[in-house]
């Protein structure tokens, strides 16, 4: 089979028509036991083939272009139009399926065959136009055929138009939808077409075969043929065969839109004809067609693109198995999934062997529709994609579409591009004699035309070295073409410069001692020090650190808080021709005993009784205070030279212990400069020192900007983390710079914008590094310092601080992320696959540092440094774990992390010494630690552990704490029974994210009174937790000093930081805070404006189909003080909640009762989509008790005039129709899991039901009006409520009076979208006003 199979696959096209009509002929003749499809002898509608049904689904889904297929051709000469019509008119009758309507009996679609649609061609004309214009009118008439929607249900679902320009020039244009053709049956049209207008012009019969039977005989047959035994062997196989499939994700120019748009463009690439043997050899060695051979290498590149080995591409096949339906119009085409693994790094010979049998194995079970495929598999439901691969490569065999018509000159428009697009990427292959095109069809929503055309070059390159060397191995083959290569690897990595000066740290310090003695080096506790009060001071230590046995070489640890002695400690060290290894203080015990081990220092500089260790102890206030103090004052006279070790500082280590990265003076001096070059940074300019010292951004604090001529700014100790202290420090001595990771930044600007202080405006110039950069921060800062210059930085310690710069002038609105930004001087950048090999422009690779600033290595570390300082062409770059994309223009955008290593806060973390520590603890069998972003934004750290016996959270953070730095203890443990594994074995971190586990807190003493209540709410919504007890520490439950600015701004905007910091719990914060709160209980109504006893009106709210609570608070917040939102709690509709879902008669009456206690002053209602029938109850009840309601205000929906088809659709509609019609409506727009949708549904559906039976019980009966208006309103872009002009005057019969108001460019969800228009038009239509 294998054999005959490949013979096959290379004939041309023609002869594999003609060969599959002989097989079909014999097959027929075996095929008793299943006979084709025969006459079903009945007029009576049929039901829909099943790729018939997606497509009805797809349309039901809201009416678009993407399944028209138009075909455009150009006909010069005297064109016989009603000929034409009368030929097209005689193909109409024959073929039932061009009149064939797709409407719905009992709530499913049938196929119904119709009369003819008269006329059969519209004919247009611009002759009375100028000759000049009419070309481009003609053009405008064919874009607006192409762009006019089908209705399936009325028809019909083939027209045909004809544009006349001249007497002799017409573009006929034959647009037909994908539900009833497919190209097979484009080319049965166009010969048919073509031989029927010969026909009638020549005067005779048209010559046809006959028929055996129609599309609907087809249909009935397959599902006939689609049961039984045969059904369960083919699912069977594709359950196996798609088992474990992940989503395939090519890289995007944009972020995928929350549903999947059809917009689309197309695009060619023509392969050079010298190649095509050389395609056709290696096919023939290997035993497969030109196609396999292209789908490999299609595979192959993929793979490249998205660093997967396993890689699902769809296709097609013809789907017309019998002799019956070879000549019928229809959609019989069906979809495979062929998936190839490449894993091992297999040759692009072994290569091309696996896709050939994935080939082969799809195409064996071909005749099991994707539809039942999809249903059966149950994919990952993800609106914005098509199911199972978002990408589709296939053969184009069809037969010729280009009509020929005699005496005239018929050209067919190969190159017309209706503006769609059904995949992500659709590669259409054709392979001639002499010549071969792939064609791309691309989602132009996701992919830039130049994006596409480097992809198509891309996948040149790699074909043509894949079948110049087969035995090449796939990683090795190319993906970039030469220019490209050049572009990425030198032209964007042209940095080199002379030296921009002095090229060892302590030198660029002393020039400016030498040149401004008296100039303010470093300001601290309200003193100055000169650069040469500095200078000497760190001259006489020098000499005493070399008397005490440090050479040129030696590593220094300094053991101090960052303060003036840091920075003489840090010049001395230097002077001394030695290198410094900060530790900060505040380190744990064990770490700094780890570090002092580790580096083996020989001398540690450090303050009295602060530390004991194996080596020699400076004390610079105590036994060698004396000794420094009577020290030359001179420099000391030693040879520093650039390439010399000038620091080495620890950094979080993935094996479980931290790691010395060691610099050079060379590379560190080279970024300096740079900056004070770029920025013209010196005398007269100030920074505030607010790093850490273990953090290397505090480099250039300490010695950048005094080594540039300029004033380090010392905070008080006491008032360190307080950004008012910041502003005050900025203030008072004019501050010009700001250096900081972009948390710190954040916590300025917080403080500067929620208080009187006066702003920061003397800074011009902000550097951020360390982190991501939030996109509003830029705006915020220049909300006060309009012409401030704000620079993102980026880089490693591995390579002298930053390696990359990002000037950011205006802020695009676009952006999710402030760009990367491309090498410094004299650095480099490089983005490479796991091969080192360089990616393509726009996809993602780890980013690659190098040039001058790379460091020497890890201390210590030779395997480890071996393995992140590699060697490419000569060149040693540093692989720092980051995944990053080339855009076009040369930036670079950073995409988050390859490895497990994180960064929180500014600070990098190994995730892996975390887990190592956490493993240490005898009831911990497995540990994983990962960073998350809470429900507030902020990022944090949490432990999930594996325990039998269990382990409470107080254990294993006491365990972190004695071994890790503060930065390093995770907020939050979850202690778990089993961990949850991908397919392969290995922990699945993003279903761990979503497990919520058993959580390691008991709460005991719950915050008591409203002051605590408030306190802990304050807490809760800054560190994202729930269960507290108000003796719980802030920092113990995963409170830093990032949080604690929050929460005191959250309680009081006049509580200071500090107050946070010493009184950390809710008990000890309460009695520090003075004022009381009142604590409400929320069961059926919750308020979610804030208190306002001056308000007037009281809204209450009831949320839409689906929804809860917390779906007004938008509505809420932009709500003036004259309101109060209610907003009420509908039981079993949080997922939180287990309460069963009840009906709308039972809980208003309840809720009815809870207003007229809790509520005040007058009502006014607001219902949502299916929420508006419990806001009719609820209006209804609230008058009979006697609570008057003054208007009732309807959203997003309109009374239904067919309930009884709405309830056939809510009770037998499945669960994945559903879904699609809340997308559709713009619902599920948010990351929810598959538990998570099934349970929203289940809501939906009840709430649906609800609504769909009021319509019933009231449609032919006299209603119970509420006694005031009920006022209407819609978004008119919202598809649920079609023809809302008119059709709004149907809520009259259910209030004294109605109006409407519209959303414009509002969705189905504008409540939740557009709050401030709602609320705009809640207040006008309260106050009387009447416009739309």
């Amino acid at each position: 089979m294998t054999d005959v199979s490949d013979r096959i696959a290379v004939l041309s096209p023609q002869r594999q028509e003609l060969l599959a009509a002989l097989r079909r002929k014999d097959a027929n003749a075996a095929k008793a036991a299943s006979p084709g499809p025969r006459p079903r002898g009945t007029t009576e509608p049929a039901p829909l083939s099943y790729a018939q049904r997606r497509l009805w689904f797809v349309d039901q889904l809201g009416g678009s272009v993407a399944y028209s297929a138009p075909v455009v051709h150009r006909i010069k000469g005297p064109l016989d139009v009603p000929a034409l019509a009368d030929g097209l008119r005689q193909v109409i009758t024959r073929h039932e399926s061009l009149r064939t309507l797709f409407p719905e009996r009992d709530g499913e679609p049938v196929q119904l065959v119709a009369e003819i649609a008269e006329p059969v061609i519209a004919v247009r004309s611009v002759e009375h136009l100028p000759f000049a214009e009419r070309e481009q009118a003609a053009q405008d008439l064919l874009h607006a055929e192409v762009d006019t929607p089908f209705d399936l249900s009325t028809g019909p679902v083939m027209r045909a138009t004809a544009i006349r320009l001249t007497p002799e020039d017409h573009i006929f244009v034959l647009n037909i939808h994908h539900i009833t053709s497919d190209q097979i049956s484009m080319g049965v049209l166009v010969r048919e077409l073509a031989e029927c207008y010969t026909a009638r012009t020549e005067g005779r019969e048209p010559v046809l075969t006959e028929l055996p039977v129609t599309y609907s005989d087809y249909a009935v047959w397959q599902r006939e043929l689609m049961s039984g035994q045969r059904l369960v062997d083919g699912m069977a196989f594709w359950e196996k065969q798609l088992a474990g499939l992940s989503t395939l994700d090519v890289p995007t120019d944009r972020p995928r839109p929350a549903r999947m748009s059809n917009k689309g463009a197309e695009t060619a690439l023509w392969l050079r004809p010298e190649i095509i043997p050389a395609l056709r050899q290696t096919g023939a060695a290997s035993g497969t067609s030109p196609f396999m051979t292209l789908l490999a290498a299609f595979v192959a590149l993929l793979s490249r693109y998205t660093g997967e080995e396993d890689i699902a591409v769809g296709t097609t096949s013809a789907g017309r198995e019998t002799e019956e339906v070879a000549s019928l119009i229809g959609f019989f085409v069906n979809t495979l999934v062929l998936r190839t693994d490449l894993s091992g790094d297999p040759t692009f010979e072994q290569l091309l062997a696996r896709v050939k049998q994935s080939v082969l194995d799809s195409h064996a079970h071909a005749d099991v529709p994707f539809d039942l495929i999809v249903e059966q598999v149950h994919p990952v439901r993800d609106p914005s994609r098509p199911p199972l691969t978002p990408v589709l490569f296939q053969q184009d065999n069809t037969p010729d579409c280009a009509l020929a018509l005699p005496g005239l000159d018929v050209r067919l428009d190969d190159d017309f591009d209706p503006g769609t697009a059904k995949y992500d990427l659709l590669v259409s292959v054709r392979v001639w004699d002499h010549a071969a095109r792939v064609h791309l069809q691309y989602n132009t929503e996701l992919f830039d035309l130049e994006t596409v055309e480097r992809f198509l070059r891309s996948y040149e390159a790699l074909l043509e070295a894949a079948i110049a060397n087969p035995a090449t191995p796939v990683t090795a083959l190319p993906v970039l073409p030469a220019d490209q290569a050049e572009t990425v690897l030198r032209e964007w990595n042209n940095t080199g410069t002379e030296p921009l000066g002095p090229e060892c740290l302590h030198q660029m310090f002393e020039r400016h001692v030498d040149a401004r003695p008296s100039d303010t080096a470093v300001v601290a506790g309200g003193r100055h020090y000169t650069f040469a009060e500095i200078d000497a001071k760190a001259n006489q230590l020098a000499h005493h650190l070399r008397a005490r046995g440090v050479t040129t070489g030696s590593l220094v640890a300094i053991h101090l808080p960052m303060g003036v002695d840091y920075v003489i400690g840090v010049q001395a060290i230097l002077k001394a021709g030695a290198a410094f290894v900060p530790i900060d203080p505040e380190y744990p015990t064990a770490r700094i005993e780890f570090i002092l081990s580790d580096s083996a220092v020989p001398v540690i500089i450090t303050t009295a009784g602060r530390l004991t260790a194996d080596a020699t102890i400076v004390e610079i206030d105590g036994k060698d205070a004396q000794a420094i103090a009577s020290s030359p004052s001179s420099r000391p006279q030693v040879t520093v030279e650039p390439e010399d070790t000038c620091y080495v500082i620890f950094t979080s280590g993935s094996t479980g212990t931290p790691k010395g990265v060691v610099l050079r003076h060379r590379g560190v001096a080279n970024n300096l400069n740079d900056l004070h070059t770029r920025f013209a940074v010196g005398s007269g300019d100030s920074v505030l020192a607010l790093s850490s010292p273990s953090f290397d951004m505090s480099v250039y604090e300490i010695i950048g900007v005094p080594g540039a001529g300029g004033t380090v700014i010392l905070p008080e100790p006491e008032l360190a983390r307080d950004p008012a202290h910041w502003v005050d420090l900025i203030n008072d001595y004019g501050v010009t710079l700001w250096n900081s990771a972009p948390a710190l930044l954040d916590l300025l600007l917080t403080q500067v914008e929620q208080s009187a202080d006066i702003p920061p405006s003397t800074l011009r110039l902000a550097l951020l590094g360390g982190d991501w950069v939030p996109v509003t921060m830029p705006d915020r800062l220049r909300a006060f310092v309009p012409e401030l210059e704000f620079i993102s930085l980026g880089g490693a310690t591995e390579a002298s601080i930053h390696s990359i710069i990002y000037p950011v002038d205006a802020v695009d609105p676009k952006w999710t992320a402030i760009p990367y930004g491309w090498p410094m001087a004299n650095q480099e950048a490089y983005i490479l696959d796991d091969n080192l090999q360089p990616v393509p422009i726009g996809v993602p690779g780890e980013l690659h540092l190098g040039g001058i600033g790379v460091a020497s290595g890890y201390l210590n570390r030779p395997e480890l440094t071996e393995s992140k300082f590699v060697d490419r062409d000569g060149r040693i770059i540093y692989k720092t774990g980051d995944l990053a994309r080339w855009r076009a223009d040369g930036v670079i955008e950073l995409l988050g992390r390859k490895d497990f290593m994180v960064k929180v806060n500014g600070l990098r973390i190994e995730l892996g010494e975390i887990e190592s520590v956490l493993r240490g603890h005898d009831a911990v069998a497995e540990a994983v630690v990962m960073a998350r972003t809470d429900s507030v934004g902020d990022r944090h750290l949490v432990g999930y552990v594996l325990s039998e016996s269990g382990v409470q959270s107080e254990e294993l953070r006491a365990l972190v704490e004695s071994s890790l730095p503060s930065y390093m203890v995770p907020s939050g443990f979850v202690v778990l029974d089993e961990f949850p594994l991908s397919h392969n074995g290995k922990v699945d971190r993003k279903a761990l994210a979503q497990h919520g586990g058993r959580r390691a807190v008991v709460v005991s003493e719950p915050p008591s009174g409203p002051l605590e209540e408030r306190i802990a709410e304050a807490w809760r919504s800054v560190l994202g937790v729930t269960e507290l007890n108000r003796t719980d520490d802030f920092f113990a439950v995963g409170g830093d000093s990032f949080k604690a600015v929050r929460v005191a701004r959250l309680i009081d905007n006049a509580l200071p930081v500090i107050a946070v910091f010493r009184n950390p719990t809710i008990e000890g914060l309460a009695q520090y805070v003075t004022e009381d709160l009142t604590d409400g209980v929320r069961p059926l109504i919750h308020r979610l404006t804030p208190d306002r006893p001056h308000a007037s009106i009281n809204l209450v709210c009831v949320p839409y189909g689906g929804g809860n609570a917390v779906a007004y608070q938008p509505l809420a917040d932009a709500l003036d003080e004259t309101f109060v939102l209610w907003s009420v709690d509908l039981p079993g509709h949080d997922l939180s909640d287990l309460s069963p879902l009840e009906s709308i008669q039972d809980v208003t009456v309840r809720c009815a009762e809870e207003i007229r206690e809790k509520v005040t002053g007058p009502v006014v209602l607001y219902g949502q989509c299916a929420g508006v029938a419990t806001t009719l109850l609820l209006a209804r009840q609230l008058e009979s008790i006697g609570v008057p309601v003054v208007a009732t205000f309807m959203g997003a929906v309109l009374p239904d005039l067919d309930p009884e088809r709405s309830w056939r659709m809510v009770k037998e509609g499945t669960e994945d129709q559903l879904l699609q019609h809340m997308r559709r409506l713009g619902g599920f727009d948010g990351a929810l899991d598959e538990e998570d949708i099934v349970g929203i549904l289940r809501v939906v559906r009840h709430d649906l039901a609800e609504m769909v039976q009021l319509w019933l019980r009231e449609l032919d009966v006299e209603v119970t009006k509420v006694s005031g208006p009920v006022h209407c309103i819609v978004g008119d872009d919202d598809p649920a409520t079609g023809n809302f002009e008119t059709r709004y005057v149907d809520w009259g019969r259910y209030g004294s009076a109605t109006s409407l108001s519209v959303v414009r460019g509002g969705g189905h969800y504008f409540c939740k979208h557009r709050p401030a228009e709602v609320a705009a038009i809640v207040k006008d239509k309260l106050r009387g006003g009447r416009s739309q």
